[in-house]
């Protein structure tokens, strides 16, 4: 897993749900989070996210030289990074605990989240493809309702192929986006009698706000 401190920040992403396809470890310094997500950062880290109790050592350069700088304790307890991307005028950046301290997922709470949202029937259960989890059941027969994220469609299709595999049988898969979802995996799925279903992001979600399940996900078979 990458250090969550040598995550640049990149270009602002307006979905929060699109923002996890890109972090690879699902964490990052809030400084990160807050660049992509501009002002869905509070909401979005009051619902799914969780403080990492390792401090970063390294910052993403806030000034933008592309480098990830060493994070620096002062005798007197101050916390400091220097960007030398301008070797003759070299930036102190200071720095405070919550600025070093990651930021990451947290799959408990983004699964009740979408439960609450969707209308599912809470029933986690870890799997063992990496950053995959089975977050709920769907309508009475308990269909599983799985969640997935992945960076990449390689690993997204290697998700499906296992999942398929290991459950012989129907559920529902839930990702971010359906950038990964390929016609590969459509036919995985489709042997399996399975379906996969993009949820709408979860800053609409708060307790007690259901909707349709029908308005909230779309569901492909």
């Amino acid at each position: 897993m990458p250090s969550p401190s040598t995550i640049n920040s990149r270009p602002t992403i307006n979905s929060p749900w699109s923002c996890l396809e890109t972090l690879p470890g699902l964490i990052a310094l809030p400084r990160v989070w807050r660049a992509r997500l501009e002002e869905m950062f509070e909401r979005v880290k009051a619902l799914i996210l969780q403080a990492n109790a390792t401090p970063a050592q390294l910052l993403p350069c806030p000034p933008g030289c592309g480098l990830a700088h060493e994070i620096v304790c002062r005798p007197d307890g101050s916390l400091v990074a220097t960007c030398c991307g301008d070797p003759n005028r070299p930036e102190e950046i200071v720095l405070t605990p919550a600025d070093i301290t990651p930021l990451e997922v947290s799959w408990s709470k983004l699964g009740r989240v979408l439960c609450e949202a969707l209308a599912l029937h809470g029933k986690p259960a870890a799997l063992p493809p990496p950053n995959t989890i089975q977050i709920g059941a769907w309508s009475d027969d308990g269909v599983p309702a799985i969640l997935t994220i992945q960076v990449c469609r390689p690993a997204f299709r290697r998700v499906v192929a296992e999942l398929v595999a290991r459950l012989q049988g129907p559920f529902i898969l839930l990702a971010p986006t359906s950038d990964h979802f390929d016609a590969p995996c459509q036919e995985l799925l489709a042997h399996a009698r399975a379906a996969f279903a993009r949820p709408s992001p979860p800053t609409n979600c708060s307790p007690g706000s259901r909707r349709s399940r029908k308005r909230r996900m779309r569901l492909r078979t």
